[in-house]
């Protein structure tokens, strides 16, 4: 089963709210973030608002205080841990300094720690999104001299924005949809290369939207001191973020202003176009101010753009970036039959007319109800016979219908191959199920 749950990110002066979601402060360790900040999410829900201290017990297989280089100190929170053994089996990463290999012995444990966490993130790429760490692409790459090695690490030929050149191969994969997808295309008779562009790159974690983000649902909006400055949609579910509306460029509306890529998670914005007529400073560390612009959208999404870094109206700008993500929800499909002449008692107390009594200790069997009979020192009664309540309607006033065998279903349980039941599922309301009537319900169960 497809879902698509809506996600919404909104940026202000350095802090990113998912879904208007607030920080939200803890009720054990107070004053802070549970389980973290917001904007971000958390991917296991662990460790929420638990306190670290050490409580002297050291977890692992070979855990000794007196061997502190296997030992895991056991602080109160949950975290996962390995032992290296035979298997090889360890982290994706282990830390800088150190090496699997050679820095641990079998039986040594590796901890890492919770909670993981992911929110969107903003990379500006700027004055040229190709531009390598010396500016020249003629440079040798490291390694590449086989006379000197004392070349200055400055000058090694590497990309400035190496996640702009990680995506390069991917981009011209797209260019069969658009060409605004391809690294160097043709457009409008021109041809426009994204290494000499200025790229605004907003990475979006898996964890937002699941398989791909869904086509069609992408939204950017500009605002300018709250008022919408412009507004970018794709429009035509094919990865063109096309500008829809401007509060002063409507000349520019239908032009593509950047491309997603739905599967990956990445939106790359080119627009440079100003969007009104107003400056404020927005780029890290430098004090120009700019006019509005789709290549500045986003600034403060975890980029270490804020007012302290930029100027007095930054405060002006704030973005919204909203879609709809795709996530596949395993299901398994039960049906719950309803035969013909089957299923047709209640449980329900107004099911039947109830009638109790009880013979009394001291009488006898002859004393006592004929409809009722003892044993032994204590009894054993029979309680008379209960007819079934006919709730069967009539057309004619102050009239009961004749008998009919009926019952209302509101629930049912789901068992096992051993008759262990196992769930229960419960209707929205009851169904009428007549003596001469089959019924078939479908259930569905998320996994």
């Amino acid at each position: 089963m497809k879902t698509h749950p809506s996600c919404e990110f909104f940026i202000f002066d350095s802090g990113v709210y998912y879904n208007s979601i607030p920080s939200t402060s803890g009720t054990i360790n107070r004053g802070a973030d549970v389980p973290i900040t917001a904007g971000y999410v958390s991917l296991y829900e662990l460790n929420v608002d638990r306190l670290s201290s050490s409580t002297g017990r050291f977890i692992g297989p070979l855990g000794k205080p007196e061997e502190p280089s296997v030992a895991v100190v056991d602080n109160g929170l949950i975290y996962p841990y390995i032992t290296k053994d035979g298997t090889t089996l360890t982290w994706r990463s282990v830390a800088t300094a150190s090496n699997y290999a050679t820095d641990f012995e079998f039986g040594d444990v590796m901890s890492s720690s919770y909670p993981m966490s992911a929110s969107i993130t903003r990379e500006y790429m700027a004055p040229l999104a190709g531009k390598l760490i010396t500016g020249d692409p003629t440079l040798l790459p490291a390694g590449a001299d086989p006379v000197s090695d004392s070349t200055p690490v400055e000058v090694f030929n590497r990309p400035k924005y190496p996640h702009y050149w990680a995506l390069k191969t991917t981009l011209d994969y797209y260019g069969y949809i658009s060409e605004h997808y391809k690294v160097t295309a043709s457009v409008n008779n021109s041809i426009v290369y994204k290494d000499q562009q200025t790229i605004n790159l907003l990475s979006i974690p898996s964890i937002f939207y699941g398989s791909k983000i869904k086509p069609g649902t992408v939204s950017l909006k500009w605002y300018y001191t709250g008022s919408l400055a412009g507004e970018l949609k794709d429009t035509r579910q094919n990865g063109e973020l096309i500008q829809v509306w401007s509060s002063d460029s409507a000349a520019y509306n239908d032009k593509v202003g950047g491309v997603v890529l739905y599967d990956e998670g990445f939106v790359l914005l080119t627009g440079s176009w100003a969007l009104n007529d107003e400056t404020l400073p927005i780029v890290k560390g430098d004090g120009t101010a700019y006019a509005p612009s789709w290549k500045f959208f986003g600034a403060g999404a975890n980029d270490g753009v804020s007012q302290a870094t930029t100027g007095q109206n930054f405060y002006n700008a704030s973005f919204v970036l909203s879609f709809k993500g795709t996530t596949e929800v395993q299901t398994t499909t039960m049906f719950a039959n309803a035969r013909r002449g089957e299923v047709n008692f209640s449980n329900n107390p107004t099911y039947l007319n109830y009638v109790s009594e009880s013979a009394a200790i001291d009488e006898t069997p002859q004393q006592a109800d004929p409809n009722y009979w003892i044993i032994t020192s204590s009894y054993l009664f029979e309680e008379k016979e209960r007819t079934i309540t006919n709730f069967g309607s009539s057309s004619a006033q102050h009239y009961s219908a004749s008998f009919k065998r009926q019952v209302y279903i509101s629930k049912i349980g789901v068992y096992d191959d051993n008759k262990n039941l196992i769930g229960i599922a419960s209707l929205s309301s009851p169904v009428l199920k007549e003596e001469a009537q089959d019924l078939t319900f479908k259930i569905k169960l998320d996994i």
